[in-house]
Formats: C-alpha cells, structure tokens, sequence
C-alpha cells in the first residue's frame, strides 16, 4: 500500500532529485487520471500526497502503476465526436443477485472512492 511506504533518511541533496522525478511522474499520471483514466484517480492523489518528501519507494509505486498503465492500454475513456447516446459502463462487483427476501437488486449508483488504505 501507497500510504504505507516508510520515509527514508536522506540528506536535502540527495532528496532534490527524487522530488524532482517524483513531481514529474505525479504530473504525468495526474494528466492521464483527469483526462483518460478514471482508475488510477486513487494512486496518484496518494502518490501526490508524498511529493514534498518522497522515498525511493514512492517512485517505485509510480514507475509500477505506469507499468500497469502499459498493460492495460485498452482501458480507459473515449471521447468521440460521433453522436452516440448509448452509455457503457463494466462493472465487476461479486455480489448476490436478490437480496433475503428474493427481489432482484440492480445498481443505482457508482462512485469510486477511497474507503480507507489501499
């Protein structure tokens, strides 16, 4: 987990660079969260939140979800020009179908949050 990386010892000098990387990558997956990639929303408000004392394992965190990113490059929002008033949404959730007394449940609303440490 992100929140729970431990803060290293490091001398100011040699803290600059990783603050330097670190702000570059927080600014790259920022971009990518806001405009394409809903998903990775949670990992860099986590990640940002260390920009101003980073450790070494903060930047390992960011080069993994920039790793996951390359894996999952079908993934993500598309914006198009094309009148089309059809939504999809995908939704994996394991839950049961019908609640105790037998209804049917369906989904009314999806937010997607960060109910505690990842």
């Amino acid at each position: 987990p992100i929140d729970m990386i431990p803060p290293k010892d490091m001398s100011a000098e040699q803290r600059s660079p990783l603050i330097a990387r670190m702000r570059s990558w927080c600014g790259m997956l920022n971009w990518l969260s806001l405009g394409t990639r809903p998903d990775i929303t949670t990992v860099c408000s986590l990640l940002a939140s260390a920009q101003c004392c980073p450790s070494p394992g903060h930047l390992d965190a960011a080069k993994y979800v920039g790793k996951y990113l390359k894996a999952t490059v079908s993934l993500g929002l598309l914006y198009s020009s094309r009148s089309n008033s059809q939504l999809e949404a995908f939704l994996y959730f394991p839950a049961p179908n019908k609640d105790v007394s037998g209804s049917n449940l369906s989904l009314l609303a999806f937010a997607d949050a960060n109910w505690g440490p990842q």
